[in-house]
């Protein structure tokens, strides 16, 4: 148990580490302000914004958001499989709630990994309202 509980510490940290790596940026709309400045200079515009964005304590917390979703799900699947192994009368209770934890994590982890891969609200609406204030238009997020 204690070989499978550390494989799997060691694969959540990955893929928190790997949720880092590649977030989403705005996608401008290319009205007169993103004409007049220039593809380039609203790269650089969105990457001010992102740093303003940073320097001001925003943040991404998907990876923690994660690690969270994974936890809550194998504590309530652990309930689950340990009130099933009692009600049913199996001897086995613990290891129903161990099996039971270990797919609940496993199955929150994946929901986490392949949903919406969006930045975090409040960072979204803090890098728009700068946008805005320059006078870009948001489209989307990729």
């Amino acid at each position: 148990m204690v070989n499978k509980l550390t494989t799997l510490t060691g694969l959540l940290t990955c893929v928190w580490l790997f949720t880092g790596c590649a977030p989403k940026r705005p996608v401008l709309y290319p009205n007169p302000q993103f004409q007049q400045a220039g593809a380039e200079a609203a790269r650089q515009d969105i990457d001010d914004c992102l740093k303003l964005a940073a320097d001001s304590g925003m943040k991404s917390n998907r990876g923690a958001k994660i690690l969270g979703q994974s936890a809550a799900g194998a504590a309530q699947s652990a309930g689950t499989g340990a009130a099933t192994g009692v009600i049913t009368g199996g001897t086995g209770g613990g290891r129903g709630a161990a099996a039971a934890a270990a797919g609940g994590g496993i199955q929150a982890l994946i929901r986490g990994l392949f949903g919406e891969r969006g930045p975090d609200p409040a960072l979204r609406r803090f890098v728009e309202q700068c946008l805005t204030q320059k006078g870009y238009q948001i489209s989307d997020w990729q």
